[in-house]
């Protein structure tokens, strides 16, 4: 089936569309807990004569997202532009919208205390923008007035049931990117991505824009950090292609190591042993610096993460999704966990898989090629839903009597 993809200027601070660009060669990226980014071309000229292009393409102050049948998919800042004069084209580099909002300096003390994680990130989210100025939602009556926050956080980041205790002091200037991924990247942490919406301004301060469309993007949550369960399963020449394979043992540990604040004999450390793997594995040791982290409990739960990540080899498929095939690119998110079959030789891949990253090309006008980075979901088979789980176990049984069987016809 063919898609119709659009690309549009806005203003960043509104979201209000104020342009529609041609484009060709057009890629773009959708990454979990991270901006992802998104690059196109088109003419130098043809352009709407009432469009100011030097007023169009200022890097950081025009939004840009890209319409997939006319919702959006990607939201993104301008960060850079080349025009080619020979060829008569310009081309365009853009970041997710996180890329901005990651790198906003928090200058205020804020202090948790056995305060759910998904409140802390609300919070900060929340409060540091305003300290830039911009208003967050409110509510008046049963109508939620829209703010001119770049990224709400105030809908889609529900409760974990997971407490932190976390002190942040305004004179460390620490941004969002640092804080954020202290907060997340631990065990029974979380991830992110960023959704749109379309919604029209019913603020009436803001004249300007009131009563104008524009593109909402959401901050949503996902928690467990080993992936929302579905019951997506990609086939290798079914539904996918699974071009290749990669196991990767480098990040395997033992022991691991998490230094922080401090120097010498000041700095902090945090220390974690796997004892049952020693058992059979010599001992190995991973070390991480976290310099900004002052909290002993936060580089514990570094230390613990190291040993949890390191129990064995990272296996990672490379997915092709088949054009016109379930599932498409409205049916898989990134956050979410799948299952992954190939058989080849003496390969006989059937697991759990977190779709970390989407990467969408547009190979020509209507056609589209998506492909999937994935990380392990680590999910034990009790906590998928039966029939998925029964699936995985089927499925693995066939395989392994399939390489059994290939093995035998060949030492036969």
């Amino acid at each position: 089936m063919d898609v119709q993809y659009r690309v549009l200027f806005t203003a960043l601070k509104t979201g209000v569309p104020v342009a529609e660009l041609p484009c060709s060669d057009l890629k773009f990226s959708v990454t979990i807990t991270a901006p992802g980014s998104a690059s196109f071309t088109t003419p130098l000229h043809g352009w709407d004569p009432a469009i100011d292009l030097q007023e169009l393409l200022m890097p950081l102050r025009a939004g840009v997202y890209v319409l997939r049948n006319g919702f959006p998919v990607w939201g993104g800042i301008l960060t850079t532009w080349t025009a080619d004069l020979s060829a008569e084209t310009l081309s365009l580099d853009c970041q997710g919208l996180w890329e901005y909002v990651k790198g906003l300096v928090l200058q205020e003390t804020k202090d948790y205390q056995q305060v759910d994680q998904a409140s802390i990130l609300a919070g900060l989210l929340g409060d540091v923008q305003s300290f830039y100025g911009m208003a967050p939602d409110r509510v008046s009556g049963s109508t939620v007035i829209h703010g001119a926050q770049i990224l709400n956080s105030q809908h889609r980041i529900p409760a974990t049931g997971r407490l932190r205790d976390r002190t942040y002091n305004g004179y460390e200037t620490k941004d969002l990117d640092n804080i954020v991924s202290e907060l997340s990247a631990v065990i029974d942490g979380f991830d992110f991505r960023v959704d749109f919406e379309w919604c029209q301004h019913n603020d009436p301060s803001r004249p300007a824009v009131f009563g104008e469309w524009f593109v909402k993007n959401h901050v949503q949550l996902i928690y467990p950090n080993t992936g929302w369960v579905s019951d997506i399963v990609l086939r290798h020449g079914d539904n996918c292609e699974v071009g290749q394979v990669r196991g990767d043992g480098t990040g395997m540990a033992t022991r691991g190591i998490a230094t922080g604040d401090g120097e010498g004999d000041d700095m902090l450390i945090a220390r974690s042993t796997n004892s049952v793997m020693e058992k059979t594995f010599p001992p190995f040791a991973h070390a991480e610096s976290y310099s900004d982290v002052s909290d002993l409990n936060t580089l514990q739960d570094k230390a613990n993460l190291i040993t949890s990540m390191g129990v064995t080899p990272v296996v990672l498929p490379e997915v092709t999704l088949h054009p016109d095939s379930f599932p498409s690119f409205d049916q898989i998110q990134v956050g979410r966990v799948v299952v992954v079959e190939a058989a080849s030789g003496a390969l006989a891949l059937s697991d759990a898989f977190k779709v970390v990253q989407i990467d969408v090309e547009l190979t020509e006008p209507g056609q589209e090629v998506i492909k999937l980075s994935m990380s392990p979901s680590s999910l034990p088979l009790s906590i998928l839903p039966p029939s998925l789980a029964a699936e995985f176990r089927r499925t693995h049984r066939r395989l392994l009597a399939l390489e059994r069987s290939r093995r035998s016809t060949i030492s036969g």
